[in-house]
């Protein structure tokens, strides 16, 4: 059975793409530059995480809590809580080159300059060795 918030994610992308627009102009000019600068490239890892939600350092997870509320009265339908792996980027690495990647180039954000990792994304850059 699908959840209320399914559906209307769904029914309406274009809600999630103006609040989202911003990455929408960045991620692809990122992504051409990275191509350039490091060659062939035949899949991308994004690895990600937001601030504005709950972080469990002990069990090293992000937890998210959407609410879908009825428009008319503001009633409360349902509430989904989601758990995301964090990884710290020694481990991301760790794990790219042990399983045959070269690792490359760690990046904060959607900017080849954004090279400390001060923010919420991680974006890792590696090729197959």
């Amino acid at each position: 059975m699908p959840r209320p918030v399914d559906k209307y994610l769904f029914d309406h992308p274009e809600i999630w793409e103006q609040n989202n627009q911003a990455r929408f102009d960045r991620e692809p000019t990122f992504l051409a530059e990275v191509f350039r600068r490091y060659g062939s490239v035949e899949r991308v890892l994004d690895v990600g995480c937001g601030t504005a939600h709950d972080i469990d350092e002990a069990r090293q997870l992000q937890i998210a809590t959407q609410s879908v509320f009825r428009i008319d009265d503001g009633a409360l339908l349902q509430t989904d809580v989601t758990e995301f792996r964090l990884f710290f980027p020694q481990e991301l690495r760790y794990l790219l080159e042990s399983n045959a990647f070269r690792f490359l180039r760690f990046y904060g954000d959607f900017d080849l300059e954004h090279t400390s990792l001060d923010g919420t994304r991680l974006i890792a850059v590696a090729q197959k060795a």
